[in-house]
């Protein structure tokens, strides 16, 4: 198959929600379909001494990906702080110019391109943008992810608020089960109640780490409303 599907932006209702591990099970399973797809990391702070992406790294390894590192996460800072935090103290700018070049390359080359953020919608990347700017700059639908756990109702409503006042189209909300161990009594309530909310949008929920192909099986048709009949 070769067909070229609507890029998708993953972006968070915060940091560490799950937006890596629900780019490697939304890869996958267009990689079942498939989906020549690609990947891109803008920008990726946290990084080790030598600047390898940990989480770019991870994906490019989970879905077998032939692009350079250096291709699929072209901006890379060592202090795990929001971009422009991090860029003040290690005293290198935002290479803008090859986040561009990048995109360009991958959009090019592949049927789709999952392109994940850093953080929430509004971590700053430079004096005068943030995150979201990034999505309307690629001109491309954002899916939303957020933690199954007390306090998500209004993070996540708070960020689909503002995607809709940025004029972003959101394609779905998941919500990922971070600790199975550990999950409180809202997270049995939460799909429900936003839900009700954000009709008719859909929402769905993971189980963070879950077994993948017990995980895909479970959502299928609502990955395939998103990125075959809800375009």
């Amino acid at each position: 198959m070769n067909r070229k599907l609507q890029n998708i932006f993953m972006t968070g209702t915060d940091t560490g929600v799950g937006k890596t591990f629900s780019t490697i099970l939304i890869g996958k399973y267009l990689q079942k379909k498939g989906i020549d797809v690609g990947y891109f990391k803008p920008i990726e702070t946290g990084c080790d001494e030598d600047l390898v992406p940990e989480d770019a790294n991870l994906v490019k390894n989970e879905l077998s990906l032939s692009d350079d590192i250096e291709l699929i996460c072209p901006v890379r800072f060592k202090f795990p702080l929001a971009p422009y935090a991090a860029s003040k103290i290690e005293n290198k700018s935002v290479n803008f110019d090859l986040i561009n070049k990048s995109w360009q390359m991958l959009n090019d080359k592949h049927d789709i391109v999952l392109t994940e953020g850093a953080g929430g919608l509004l971590v700053p990347i430079s004096n005068d943008l943030f995150m979201i700017d990034l999505i309307n700059y690629f001109d491309i639908p954002a899916l939303l992810i957020s933690k199954n756990i007390l306090g998500t109702i209004n993070h996540t409503l708070l960020s689909l608020n503002y995607l809709k006042y940025k004029k972003i189209d959101v394609k779905a909300v998941i919500l990922n089960k971070i600790d199975k161990q550990n999950s409180d009594m809202s997270s049995f309530s939460n799909y429900e109640v936003i839900k009700d909310f954000t009709k008719p949008l859909s929402i769905m929920c993971l189980d963070y780490k879950q077994d993948e192909t017990e995980t895909s099986s479970n959502i299928s048709n609502d990955f395939d409303d998103i990125f075959f009949h809800n375009k």
